[in-house]
This record gives structure tokens, C-alpha cells and sequence, in this order.
């Protein structure tokens, strides 16, 4: 009986520890080139929050924040299995702008890039966060976008479309009915018919969703149904009309 009842309670712990709010602290980084410039300057900048205390669904979000930020900033070949910190990525930027100056002085521009990241929802099953970013390193212009990170709160998994999903079929059609009511597309019309650009004329879910307590936000970055650069396009289902179609909420 003595030992059932530690048993039980060990299980509560756990629940109790898996299910409690994480703590994050917004912790801002920021590199310039050293390099002398006028009124803009090479730059990068990075607002991330990090999950505070020892925890594996912590360590699994501040590692995937991490990889975000390498891969929107970071320049140069990674030895396998080396783990690099917010200030290494940066300097790979600045390095790369400075060796492109040492080249090309009369022609190189200043680059820069961004990272704001936010805690945009966080429940007893889901964390989400928001990852907005820019990069500019020449050209004509760089490329931005949104990202939205889903995790299991319990055990910290990143997740992918597949589980948040348990029927995507029926999102699909449920996501189409109010896509064309909230852009005034006639149902007996084309979905391209007011000038979006799905393929082959075919309604499609997006690439990034967000949870909030309001529903599933389906957002469309720029250029992904638009050939135009024009803001991101959203669509919001309603938690009533979603909710029974999602693994988490």
C-alpha cells in the first residue's frame, strides 16, 4: 500500500512538473561591423526567449530557437556535431559582410539581419512562438518572413503539421469556406479568381500555423499565394469550428 501510494505521487510530481508554465527571459544580442561606415552599418540583431531552469521541453525549444537563428544568419560550413552560440552565428555575418568589403569595397552595401522572437501562446498541451525575420546580405532585397514553433509541452517535441493535425482533409475544407468568406470568393468560382496564386488553382493550407486561444490562425507569407509583395495573408478558424479537428489545443 506504502509503496502505491509513492508511486502515485511520483506520477503527480511529474504531471504536476510537465504541466506547470515554463519561464522564459527575452535576452537581446547585437553585433555591428567594425569596419568604418557613414549613416547605416552592418548589423545583427536578435531578441530570443530563452526558457529559464533545467528542463527537457526547455532544452528542446532553446535548441530550436538556436537552429533558427543559424539558419537565417548564420554564413560558413559547421564542422559536424559543433554547437554554436548566438554570438558565433553573428560573427559569421559580420565576418562574411567584412570579407565581402575587403574584395569589393566600391560595391558592397551594408547588410543586416533581424531576429524577434515572442512567446505567443503557451497551454497545458502546447507552447507556441513566434519568429519574425529579415535578411539582407545584397541584392536587389532580402528575404523576411514568420515562422511559427509548436512544442509539446509535455515532453518538448517540436511538431510538425502532421500532429497537430488529426484530420487535415477536413481543415483543408474547413480552411477554404472561410478563406473565401473572409476574401469574398464566390464558391462557384476559382480560388484564383480575385488574384491570389494558389497552384494549379487549387485552395492549399499554408506552411505556418498559430494556436492561440481564438483558433488556428493560418498565415501565408509574403509571395507564398501572391506573386506580389504584398502583407502576409491570414485566415482565422474559430476554436468552435477547429477545435475537434486538432491534437492539441
Amino acid at each position: 500500500m506504502k509503496r502505491k501510494f509513492y508511486l502515485g505521487f511520483l506520477m503527480f510530481l511529474v504531471f504536476a512538473c510537465t504541466n506547470e508554465s515554463l519561464t522564459f527571459k527575452y535576452h537581446s544580442f547585437e553585433q555591428k561591423t567594425t569596419l568604418p561606415c557613414l549613416d547605416q552599418c552592418t548589423y545583427v540583431r536578435m531578441v530570443i526567449p530563452i526558457a529559464m531552469g533545467k528542463s527537457v521541453v526547455g532544452d528542446s525549444i532553446n535548441k530550436k530557437l538556436l537552429d533558427v537563428a543559424k539558419d537565417v544568419v548564420y554564413y560558413g560550413d559547421l564542422e559536424q556535431g559543433k554547437k554554436l552560440s548566438y554570438p558565433e552565428i553573428m560573427s559569421s555575418f559580420i565576418s562574411s559582410f567584412e570579407d565581402m568589403q575587403e574584395r569589393y569595397p566600391e560595391e558592397i552595401i551594408p547588410w543586416e539581419a533581424t531576429i524577434d522572437a515572442k512567446l505567443s501562446y503557451q497551454s497545458d498541451e502546447l507552447i507556441n512562438i513566434e519568429v519574425a525575420y529579415y535578411n539582407y546580405s545584397g541584392g536587389v532585397h532580402g528575404f523576411s518572413g514568420i515562422k511559427s514553433l509548436l512544442f509539446d509541452k509535455v515532453n518538448g517535441r517540436s511538431l510538425a503539421k502532421a500532429d497537430l493535425f488529426k484530420d487535415e482533409k477536413a481543415i483543408e475544407k474547413l480552411a477554404e469556406t472561410q478563406f473565401r468568406k473572409t476574401y469574398n470568393i464566390p464558391e462557384n468560382e476559382p480560388i484564383n479568381s480575385t488574384g491570389f496564386f494558389f497552384e494549379e488553382d487549387t485552395f492549399c493550407l499554408p506552411k505556418t500555423f498559430f494556436i492561440s486561444d481564438k483558433g488556428l490562425l493560418l498565415y501565408y507569407n509574403t509571395y507564398e499565394i501572391k506573386t506580389t509583395k504584398e502583407d502576409p495573408i491570414e485566415c482565422l478558424l474559430p476554436m468552435d469550428v477547429v477545435g475537434t479537428y486538432l491534437n492539441y489545443k
